[in-house]
């Protein structure tokens, strides 16, 4: 991996970090609790893995602004990021690899450690989870 490549990986790293702490502080603040949805959009913009940009109603096929706009309305839109994209794919990979195992299986904590199944559902021969 080159210098360039490291300093990236490290900055997107830092980004997610950022998020994490982000959500287990506030979930947690006063009494455990519900995140506000604001306080989630306000995070994950700060943590860039959403942006803000000002669009024209409908901006796509799939964007929620269809059901709170009316056609032609500038609107703030909040799109993932190439972060934020790989962070959903991410996610979706290692909820993939954790279907079929048990309740209580070792690897729906640790799907990174090769070996880690211990219900069956995954060979031991290595990693099931997101690379």
């Amino acid at each position: 991996m080159s210098q360039e490549e490291k300093m990236v990986s490290e900055t997107r790293m830092d980004a997610l970090l950022r998020f994490a702490g982000h959500a287990l502080c506030d979930s947690r603040a006063d009494e455990m609790g519900d995140w506000d949805g604001g306080a989630i959009q306000d995070a994950l913009e700060a943590c860039g893995l959403i942006e803000k940009v000002e669009r024209v109603v409908p901006c796509s096929e799939d964007c929620v602004c269809r059901e709170y706009c009316d056609p032609g309305e500038t609107t703030q839109c909040y799109p993932f990021t190439e972060l934020g994209h790989d962070a959903v794919a991410a996610y979706r990979a290692w909820q993939d690899a954790r279907r079929g195992h048990r309740p209580g299986c070792t690897a729906l904590l640790a799907w990174d450690i090769p070996g880690a199944c211990d219900c069956g559902a995954l060979p031991s021969s290595g990693s099931q989870g997101p690379e």
